[in-house]
C-alpha cells in the first residue's frame, strides 16, 4: 500500500514481544509515562489486520502485559510507599496525582478502566494505587477488567483502522477525495469549537 509501513517486512514474534515488553514496562514503571506502550499495542492490530499477526495472539499478548504489569507496578508502590510518591514526575504532577489518588479511593474500578486511555495515567496508576494502600483486591479486579477492556480497544482499533486502509486502498480517486474533504471539515469543526470555548470567560467571583 502507498505510504503505509511494510510491517510484513518485521519478525512477527520479534514485534510481538516488543509491543508486549514496552506495554508491561509502561504499566509497571512510574518512568513508563516516556514509554509509548498504547501505540505499540496500537501497532500489533495493525499488523494483525494485514495477516501478519493473528489476531487472537496480539490481544491475548498485549492484554496479559498491561495486567502483568499493572499487577507489578502495585506491588512496587505498596514496597517503596512514601519514597515512590516523592518521585519528581510525580511530584511535578501532584495536582493530577491528588486527583488520581482521591478517584482510586473512591471507585479502584473506575480509575482503572477510564485511566487505562492516558498514558500518564496508565503508567502512574498501577503504583499509585499500591502506595496509596488500596485494597489488593479491589485492585485486581479493577486491574483485569480495566487491563482486558483497554486491550481490546488499543489492539482493536489497530486491527479495524488497518482493515479499512486496507479497503479504502482499493477505492477510486473520487473516494479518496471524499475521505479527505470530510476529515478537513472535521478538523474545521474541532477548531472552532475549541476557540469558541477558550474565549469564554471564566465567572468572576463575588
Amino acid at each position: 500500500m502507498p505510504g503505509f509501513p511494510d510491517l510484513t517486512a518485521l519478525e512477527p514474534g520479534v514485534l510481538l514481544a516488543a509491543a508486549a515488553g514496552l506495554v508491561f514496562l509502561q504499566a509497571a514503571l512510574v518512568i513508563g509515562i516516556f514509554i509509548p506502550g498504547g501505540k505499540a499495542a496500537f501497532l500489533t492490530g495493525l499488523t494483525a489486520s494485514l495477516g501478519h499477526l493473528p489476531l487472537w495472539l496480539s490481544y491475548s499478548s498485549i492484554a496479559a502485559a498491561i495486567v502483568t504489569g499493572s499487577a507489578v507496578g502495585y506491588l512496587i508502590g505498596r514496597a517503596q510507599g512514601p519514597r515512590l510518591l516523592g518521585h519528581k514526575a510525580l511530584v511535578k504532577r501532584r495536582a493530577k496525582v491528588e486527583s488520581a489518588q482521591a478517584l482510586l479511593h473512591r471507585r479502584v474500578l473506575v480509575a482503572m478502566i477510564g485511566g487505562r486511555y492516558v498514558a500518564a495515567l496508565r503508567a502512574i496508576l498501577p503504583s499509585l494505587a499500591g502506595a496509596s494502600g488500596i485494597d489488593q483486591r479491589r485492585f485486581l479486579v479493577g486491574n483485569l477488567v480495566g487491563g482486558l477492556a483497554w486491550a481490546a480497544v488499543s489492539v482493536g482499533s489497530g486491527f479495524v483502522g488497518g482493515t479499512s486502509l486496507l479497503e479504502l486502498s482499493k477505492s477510486s480517486p473520487v473516494t479518496w477525495g471524499a475521505v479527505g474533504l470530510i476529515a478537513v471539515a472535521v478538523l474545521g469543526v474541532v477548531l472552532v469549537l475549541r476557540r469558541r470555548s477558550a474565549d469564554v470567560p471564566e465567572p468572576r467571583a463575588d
